[in-house]
């Protein structure tokens, strides 16, 4: 959706370095808040795992979108990311929340990591 990925951009893309955004949304896929969870490094971004499925539960979210930004310009996955993914993924499986996608965000371009078979 363009404008859900304007909308990730102008969240994500503000600073030098990776944000991680999470996108809280109900059973139905529907959103109901957004917080950036994760803190940024030049290249890389860390997250508290157990924060944000606390979180996650505190909302009453069932399901939940992640988004980081590439300040490189190259949306491709690393492997950390895609280890990252795969193990909050397996995370929120225990939880019940399911992951929906993994966006990586760059100034003009986006990557789907469900899509791309990363998540």
């Amino acid at each position: 959706d363009p404008d859900f990925q304007s909308y990730l951009r102008s969240r994500l893309c503000r600073g030098p370095g990776e944000t991680l955004l999470v996108v809280f949304c109900d059973n139905n896929g529907r959103y109901l808040i957004d917080e950036e969870m994760g803190w940024a490094g030049a290249q890389h971004v860390r997250v508290d795992v157990a924060n944000l499925f606390r979180r996650a539960l505190s909302v009453g979210a069932a399901s939940l979108f992640l988004a980081h930004n590439h300040p490189s310009g190259n949306c491709q996955p690393s492997e950390e990311d895609i280890t990252a993914t795969r193990e909050l993924a397996n995370a929120g499986h225990v939880l019940g929340l399911e992951i929906l996608d993994h966006l990586i965000i760059t100034h003009d371009k986006a990557y789907s990591m469900r899509a791309g078979g990363e998540c």
